[in-house]
């Protein structure tokens, strides 16, 4: 199977290969035949799957495979064989009749790839396969493509190298357009290659130790870890420290491999370089030989060893030598230059950063990219008190002022059609004849309508007249309303009351447009909320320590400032068009009170309804329909029930539908404008015989109780926001289920649980305390009693299938959901009682982004630099060492809309580091990431290690987890069910070690004898399994032996056994995840990668 691996546009090649694009010159022979001249056969065997799936959301399983069995010219009877042998391979026949919109990511991905193999395609292209799924499912379709490998030629791009590593009989390595190198991975290893690497595992001992000061615990402890009280100084705490002395085991690796070198020193391991050139291999046996004589007297838990990665030969192949290497001196360069300064490391930070008392302090690097980022300015403290919460107002009004500037939509909603609605009756009155809204013109209709309101008493009968009326004119609500309207108004006053003769078509008309124009505004600006609460913004913003109230104020200072650019709108357009009833010298300043005080209800009524949508367009629509159901109807009925004079029920019950609809701010605008007109028509009347006659607008009866009623709305409802975002309505009294006691546990796990119960953790950063939760309506917890700690200076590897518990752990973690029981602590301080101080000492990175597409990346530092409380001299420094550290320059200033998936990630990942928080979460962080873009952020991410901060990591590569992470925790259902460093894990779950051989002719013309290796193999390794083997190559999986036994058969061996090169590590941390994996799906009988390829099980001796 060739696997080609491409890293730039590997999509323009694909395309070409697959005759979706020309190619600009040269071309490319498929099974024999040109795909410029025979495009149409060639398609004929040729299968693909692309990057993103291709599916039909309403057909099943079953259906796709028929389907594309078919168009490849299969029979109805050939598809449903075929149809039925897929299903079965790929494990998907329990999903047979399932739709594909109701299939899991990683199903979906299977099916894709199972596509592309329907048909008999003899050449089949897989563009990223396995990409944003799970190990445990991309493991089960690296299983699918070992099964159909036979007869085929299988081209995939991916941008995992563990991936090519595994599958692929040749890799080939493109970068700029150009080839850089082809040959089989084990080829590539021995030219590129710089040896294997030696990890060592410390021990952990307990020690009793006696400190003096205060904890973070005691209740005078003021920050950090420092100390203890007076009041605690006699207590003795049983600490753990690292056992095993540094410069003993330097000395001991160097005596048999003069050449070693200490290449990283974290946490509990040591990695050692064993050079492969110019070295007599022999040394190698004697080394591990002796360490499996001494681990324990060298104070060792276990140790393992692996050959050179494939990316790291990756990044020597594809460096751009006008850059200069990446790494300058090969691999060991990129182990021990891993380290970034940040320039913003406060005093706090320092002090927690280790020393390494044993030895392993490591030198900080300039980063990597040829330009050292500049010196760090003199350290300062973060704003804090007034300063910090005038740079959060100050943040949040910047990042709504660049939103809004970029959003032409939100100012023709908020804005420009506003200003139509309103001025649209003025310029229709001035402009257009009128005798076609007289009665006249509808006068059937009206008389219709004045005859059922005559002859009817009941309110019932009222509301089922008016109703009538509305609906029945026409087939345009808008005209049919307009007319009505105009009509009603201009001509009711021959039917009816000497009250309504007073006011006039056109005022009254008015006040029903402005509420009709002022139901779309305030529904408008929930729209940027909802965006912001279902892309996690605004929760990103909280855990950079934003508080609630703060953030609803000052949206709500945002909203009330462009609502008053509306009103003023308003009153300009009335007093343009000389409407006496609102612009006169006693009514304007009542107009211009009403218009503020309904902004300064309505808005706060809108926010509760930014928590009930996800879909922004559909909370305008409803919202604005509410409004003007709620603005138009209330004004509309407590007016035509008016007229009633005669009938006093009608009137009393009027009253008391007054006294009710005032809580809503649309009935007091609509009813305060109307009132408005009454009484300047009362005053006009007055003017006519000859009397002065001006009543007071603000008086209570007119319009006084309109306007505190929506003064106290404005308060009452930013109230309710504020403790809808508290969860303050969630009930709490329904029963905790019953937990079932903890059996079987791992015994890392149990002892890890045990230091956290018994205090011995006071030097954690992160310690989770049988943290638990359990979603309402299941009786299963989501995530189970979780107990572990994080330690200063350490990377926390937090992995699981999807499902396993990890994001709803970081939601407790960070305040996005509540907890069910148990508690946690981040830097001393619970994220039950002081989840803002958490928020101050955390940086979380989400899953997915949370960032703005109409703010720059630059923008977007700058908004989390002034969250963070950076000085205002300091932000600039700050954003720009992260845009370079990051590899962000050249996009610094784009919209974040035009980025791709990985720098989307970078940024993220930047965002979460501002401040430089003591804890970092990061939930999956190189998603979608080239290998050199991921390696640039690895380093980022040591760097902060080295500063001694904490990081707490999920992802779905583990070679992401064996680069980076310190210890590592597997969640099943919930659960912990092992912990540990990674050689520790792979050491007590692992399954030994996996020999990879070539192997020459004895002559030119004769081929290889495999035969004879598998012989040798069978009789000194009992239990080997065969994983591959080709035409002069085979590899082999070795049970737990002694790595010395091994590296001595092999070299004694090797001549007579013919074995041109070979390479030897340890099986892979991926190995060990699906094992436990499998309990989470349930899905026992799914093979494993070595019995996936027909590998056979060599008989036990």
């Amino acid at each position: 199977m060739d696997i080609e691996l491409f890293v730039l546009n590997p999509k323009m090649i694909l395309s070409i290969l697959t005759g979706l694009l020309p190619p600009t010159s040269g071309t490319v022979l498929i099974g024999g035949k040109d795909i410029e001249t025979s495009l149409d056969a060639v398609r004929q065997s040729l299968g693909m799957c692309p990057q993103h799936n291709i599916l039909f959301h309403h057909l099943t399983v079953a259906e796709h495979i028929l389907f594309y069995a078919q168009l490849k010219g299969k029979s109805w009877e050939e598809a449903q064989l075929e149809m039925e042998a897929m299903l079965e391979d790929t494990g998907l026949h329990h999903k047979r009749n399932e739709e594909a919109q109701d299939l899991s990511g990683g199903m979906q991905r299977k099916l894709s790839v199972a596509i592309a193999f329907v048909g008999g395609a003899k050449v089949v292209i897989l563009d990223e396969p396995t990409s944003g799924v799970d190990p445990y499912s991309r493991r089960s379709i690296w299983d699918l493509l070992l099964k159909y490998r036979s007869g085929r030629t299988i081209i995939m791009s991916t941008h995992h190298m563990d991936e090519a590593d595994l599958l692929g009989d040749r890799i080939a390595i493109i970068s700029q357009g150009r080839l850089y190198c082809s040959g089989t991975p084990l080829f590539l290893k021995s030219c590129f290659g710089t040896g294997f690497y030696l990890t060592l595992v410390r021990k952990m001992k307990n020690i009793q130790n006696q400190r003096a000061g205060c904890e973070a615990t005691c209740s005078c402890a003021s920050e950090g870890f420092s100390g203890r009280c007076p009041a605690h100084i006699d207590e003795m705490t049983p600490e753990q420290v690292l056992d095993g002395d540094v410069n003993e085991l330097m000395d001991m690796v160097q005596h048999h491999v003069p050449e070693a070198k200490l290449v990283e020193c974290i946490g509990q391991e040591l990695i050692f370089l064993l050079p492969n050139k110019n070295l007599k291999q022999r040394a190698y046996t004697s080394l591990f030989r002796e360490l499996e004589g001494t681990l324990a007297d060298l104070g060792l838990s276990s140790f393992g060893i692996s050959d050179t990665p494939l990316e790291e030969i990756f990044l020597k192949v594809t460096e751009d030598s006008d850059s200069g290497p990446l790494f300058a001196g090969g691999t060991q360069q990129k182990r021990e230059d891993v380290s970034l300064r940040h320039p913003w490391l406060g005093p706090r930070e320092a002090r927690q950063i280790p020393q390494g008392s044993d030895g392993c302090a490591a030198e900080a690097a300039p980063p990597p990219g040829g330009q050292a980022c500049p010196e760090p300015k003199p350290r300062s403290q973060l704003n804090t008190g007034a300063r910090l919460l005038l740079q959060h107002v100050q943040a949040l009004l910047v990042k709504r002022f660049h939103r809004s500037v970029r959003s032409h939509k939100d100012f023709l909603a908020q804005v420009l059609l506003l200003g139509l609605a309103r001025a649209w009756p003025l310029v229709a009155k001035a402009c257009l004849p009128s005798p076609g809204l007289s009665l006249l013109s509808l006068s059937r209709f009206l008389l219709a309508f004045l005859l059922l309101l005559s002859e009817t008493t009941s309110f019932q009968g009222i509301l089922e007249a008016i109703t009538w009326s509305w609906v029945r004119p026409s087939q345009s609500l808008p005209l049919s309303f307009s007319c009505f309207c105009s009509s009603f108004f201009t001509s009711l006053s021959l039917c009816l009351s000497y009250c309504c003769r007073l006011t006039t078509s056109v005022d009254a008309l008015v006040s029903i447009c402005v509420i009709f124009a002022m139901s779309f505004v305030p529904a408008s600006f929930v729209l940027y909320l909802i965006q912001e609460r279902v892309n996690k913004a605004k929760h990103l913003q909280f855990v950079s320590g934003v508080s609630p109230t703060t953030y609803w104020l000052t949206n709500f200072l945002w909203d009330i400032m462009n609502y008053a650019v509306s009103a003023a709108l308003v009153v300009g357009i009335f007093i343009g068009f000389q409407k006496k009833a609102y612009t006169s010298p006693e009514n304007l300043p009542a107009l211009a009170a009403l218009l503020m005080l309904y902004g300064w209800a309505v808005i706060p009524m809108m926010y509760p309804a930014s928590f009930l949508f996800d879909v922004p367009s559909t909370a305008y629509v409803a919202l604005a329909c509410a409004n003007l159901f709620i603005g138009i109807n209330s004004s509309a009925i407590t007016f035509i029930l008016e007229l009633f004079e005669n009938n006093q029920p009608l009137l009393r019950f009027n009253a008391m539908l007054r006294k009710l609809l005032i809580i809503f701010p649309h009935f007091c605008l609509g009813r305060g404008l109307i009132d408005l007109a009454l009484s300047q028509a009362v005053t006009d009347v007055y003017a006519r015989f000859g009397e002065e006659h001006s009543a007071n607008p603000f008086q209570w009866d007119l319009i006084g109780k309109n306007l505190v009623a929506m003064a106290a709305e404005g308060v009452v409802y930013f109230l309710l926001t504020l403790l809808i975002q508290h969860h303050f309505f969630l009930t709490r009294w329904i029963a905790e289920p019953a937990k079932e006691p903890i059996i079987d546990e791992d015994d890392d796990v149990a002892e890890e649980r045990q230091r956290i119960i018994n205090g011995r953790n006071k030097t954690d950063i992160l310690r989770l305390n049988e943290l638990t939760k359990i979603y309402s309506g299941t009786s299963s917890p989501a995530v189970d009693r979780l107990c572990f700690g994080v330690r200063p200076g350490e990377c926390f590897g937090l992995l699981g299938v999807n499902g396993a518990g990890k994001t709803t752990t970081f939601k407790m973690l960070t305040g996005d959901t509540t907890v069910t029981s148990g508690d946690a602590m981040v830097a001393g301080k619970s994220i039950l009682t002081n989840i803002s101080d958490v928020h101050q000492n955390m940086g979380y990175c989400p899953q997915f982004d949370a960032i703005d597409d109409l703010l720059t990346g630059r923008e977007h530092l700058y908004l989390y630099a002034r969250l963070r409380g950076v000085p205002a001299d300091e932000i600039e420094r700050v954003a720009n060492w992260s845009i370079q550290s990051l590899g962000l320059s050249l996009y610094a200033d784009c919209l974040v809309g035009t980025y791709s998936g990985g720098n989307k990630r970078k940024l993220s990942t930047a965002i979460a580091l501002m401040g430089c928080p003591p804890l970092v979460l990061l939930d999956e962080p190189t998603t979608g990431m080239d290998p050199q873009a991921r390696r640039m952020l690895w380093n980022t991410i040591v760097s902060i290690i080295r500063e001694g901060r904490a990081v707490v990591l999920t992802s779905h590569s583990m070679e992401e987890c064996e680069a980076l992470c310190t210890r590592l925790a597997i969640m099943v259902k919930g659960t912990l069910q092992c912990l540990g460093t990674i050689q520790h894990l792979k050491y007590k779950f692992g399954d030994g070690y996996i020999v990879t051989m070539k192997i020459k002719s004895p002559k030119e013309d004769l081929l290889p004898n495999l035969n004879l290796v598998e012989q040798f193999f069978q009789g000194n390794f009992p239990g080997s399994v065969q994983r591959e083997r080709h035409y002069n190559m085979l590899q082999f999986q070795v049970s737990s032996s002694s790595l010395a036994s091994i590296f001595r058969l092999l070299l004694s061996h090797k001549d007579s056994l013919l074995i041109e090169e070979y390479s030897v590590t340890q099986t892979t941390l991926d190995q060990v995840f699906v094992n436990f994996a499998k309990q989470q799906t349930e899905i026992h009988d799914l093979p494993l990668h070595p019995h996936a390829a027909g590998a056979s099980q060599q008989a036990k001796v």
